[in-house]
């Protein structure tokens, strides 16, 4: 088993708690942009008749993003998880008013979750591609929480999608999730 670079982690929690006063002013239309691609892709690979599905945004930052998966009305429950906890605190004090919602502080190579407890798992701008062991841990936890679809965007590059195997019991039958191949 390997381990994250703690100290790398240290390093980009310390750089989003300086900048989530600031994100949003800084970065507010790449991130709606990003997290419309999001939905957009997720609206053509389920149903259009599947509205309760769990989601988590790994990497959720200040919210902007569960801003507009809230509001989409697509998904029974949401979750964010982000490293910095000043970053989550904009969170609290803003979307937590208005929709039921929880944050976590953790990081993404150690996810406090079961394996398969979220339908969707996505994150926007949050891979670590520069640090090759996080990256890893990162890819394996969302891939280890997932149960149908992982939707991640890079800082750079296309939007990558990875359908699940989908295992017997799940609620959503595969003609009806419209999947048509596994990844």
């Amino acid at each position: 088993m390997s381990f994250p670079d703690f100290s790398r982690l240290q390093y980009i929690r310390e750089v989003y708690d300086k900048l989530a006063n600031v994100y949003g002013s800084l970065y507010l239309e790449e991130s709606i942009a990003k997290y419309v691609a999001v939905l957009e892709n997720i609206i053509q690979n389920i149903d259009s008749n599947c509205r309760y599905l769990v989601i988590v945004d790994l990497g959720c930052g200040t919210g902007v993003g569960l801003g507009l998966l809230l509001s989409c009305r697509l998904f029974s429950y949401v979750v964010g998880i982000d490293i910095s906890i000043e970053s989550l605190r904009k969170i609290r004090g803003f979307l937590r008013k208005r929709f039921d919602i929880d944050v976590v502080q953790c990081i993404m190579e150690m996810l406090p979750f079961r394996s398969q407890c979220f339908d969707i798992v996505i994150s926007v701008s949050s891979l670590d591609t520069d640090c090759k062991v996080n990256y890893t841990l990162q890819i394996r936890e969302s891939t280890r929480v997932c149960r149908f679809l992982q939707v991640h965007v890079p800082v750079r590059g296309n939007i990558q999608v990875i359908r699940h195997v989908i295992e017997k019991g799940f609620k959503f039958d595969l003609q009806k999730a419209k999947l048509t191949g596994y990844g």
